[in-house]
């Protein structure tokens, strides 16, 4: 896939970023290639992707239309994914999550991680730090997404969801 100047994509778990050109460097004596992204969050960095790097390139995902993210809201709606007892697991599903750009599983997981909260403090306890640190990654990562291509503020993003999933 290729990608154009002023495009915003997602990345993997760096989330909404704009790609603002390709710029050549040195590496290990020969010319490459990289598409300089810059963080919409954090105007301050820069992430160098290798153009020829299909591993690298696979992060890289341009964002949903408002049809898209429609049609995964719906594609969601009623699902009740199962919370993974063992602790392993889940951390291990977590990092695939964050990893990988499959935005139904994150939201399916992220909804489970939800209700896990809720049942855990119904009964005065908290989430594990590893749920508790997944579930404010995932959430930034959707609110992003979501309030660029809505075009609504992150913090009204949670809501939006809440409405469309009734």
């Amino acid at each position: 896939m290729t990608f154009y100047q002023g495009q915003k994509l997602l990345y993997s778990a760096h989330g909404v970023c704009e790609m603002v050109g390709i710029e050549s460097r040195k590496v290990d004596r020969k010319m490459v290639e990289f598409y300089c992204l810059c963080p919409v969050e954090q105007k301050s960095a820069m992430f160098y992707i290798p153009v020829s790097s299909q591993a690298a390139t696979n992060k890289l995902h341009p964002l949903m239309s408002k049809d898209e993210l429609s049609s995964l809201l719906a594609s969601v709606k009623g699902e009740d994914t199962p919370w993974i007892a063992d602790e392993n697991s889940r951390k291990q599903h977590y990092r695939e999550l964050m990893s990988g750009l499959d935005r139904k599983a994150m939201l399916c997981t992220v909804g489970a991680v939800l209700r896990q909260k809720d049942k855990q403090q119904a009964l005065g306890k908290k989430l594990h730090l590893c749920d508790e640190n997944f579930l404010r990654d995932a959430q930034k990562l959707i609110a992003g997404e979501f309030s660029l291509v809505l075009g609504i503020p992150k913090e009204d993003v949670r809501q939006y969801i809440q409405k469309q999933m009734e």
